[in-house]
Parts: structure tokens; sequence; C-alpha cells
């Protein structure tokens, strides 16, 4: 039987991908909060933001 490796899913405008060995490493999960909170984010995923933020 093959391992899980990913995580991936989409919805409302929302799409996310990442390695299941990053859970609880640098992506945690709170499920009384039903929230995901992303730590290391990927430099070029900081840079939209930041321009998108700088542009207003």
């Amino acid at each position: 039987m093959r391992q899980l490796t990913k995580f991936s899913g989409s919805g409302r405008g929302l799409t996310l991908n990442f390695d299941a060995t990053l859970l609880g490493e640098r992506i945690f999960w709170d499920l009384a909060t039903d929230t995901l909170t992303i730590k290391g984010m990927p430099p070029n995923l900081r840079d939209q933001l930041q321009r998108r933020t700088s542009g207003k």
C-alpha cells in the first residue's frame, strides 16, 4: 500500500497542495478553529502578497 505523500484540496477560490511531511513542521492545523497556519511561506508567494499590499 502506498503512503500518503501529499495533501491537496480546493474550494471557494482556494487551492492548497503540500507534502504530508510538512504537517506539524511548517503547516499546523487547528481542528477546533478549522485553521491552517503556514510557517516559512514560499518566497514567490510572499513577494506577490507584498506587491499587492504595497500597491494599495
